[in-house]
């Protein structure tokens, strides 16, 4: 009975609470292609969001895997976390933890620690433009077995337009030079 009693406090007094929302997005997917060759390829994501007064809490992760011809060549994975703490209207503070794997990318386990700011430039009803300045730990544990340890710096910039309401553009960009090792560094969009 102290369990039932518990229980329906974890379930129903969440719900007469004003704040905080949570939000929740997970996908599946399964593509099969046959013809001059057999491939496969499966993935599974989830993000989520929960608001709690000035700050906000993100939190998800991945996993894809792949097949040619029945051997594997994809095979990759992240877990994330985020907390956000609002300053002003347009600029915040985070705090993030990253931990992936991709082992035809060359390495087994990466960890990101990660401290940084953002700014929202645009806020529209329609488009937002947001950039965000942060330095990452990041170690890593290649294959063959070579453990790396760089600071690197994050420059982020991510643009939203919604046309309608189930349709909307999303771009972003990043550059992450290595303060560790100046021939280094991460370009990606």
């Amino acid at each position: 009975m102290k369990n039932l009693l518990v229980l329906f406090f974890i379930i129903i007094l969440p719900s007469f609470a004003e704040e905080p929302k949570f939000t929740h997005e997970s996908e599946l997917g399964y593509i099969s292609a046959k013809g001059n060759s057999d491939q496969q390829t499966f993935n599974l994501a989830t993000r989520n969001s929960s608001p709690m007064g000035d700050y906000f809490l993100k939190f998800g992760g991945h996993y894809t895997s792949g097949f040619a011809e029945n051997v594997q060549n994809i095979e990759n994975w992240d877990l994330n976390l985020r907390l956000e703490k609002t300053i002003s209207p347009k600029f915040y503070i985070f705090l993030a933890e990253i931990v992936e794997g991709n082992r035809f990318a060359g390495f087994k386990f990466r960890s990101k620690t990660e401290l940084g700011g953002g700014y929202k430039i645009i806020q529209g009803e329609k488009a937002t433009l947001d950039g965000e300045f942060s330095f990452q730990y990041m170690y890593e544990k290649d294959i063959p077995d070579l453990t790396l340890n760089n600071i690197l710096a994050r420059i982020y910039g991510v643009y939203n337009y919604k046309f309608s309401e189930n349709a909307s553009f999303k771009w972003w960009a990043e550059y992450l030079p290595n303060l560790t090792n100046s021939k280094d560094y991460f370009a990606n969009t």
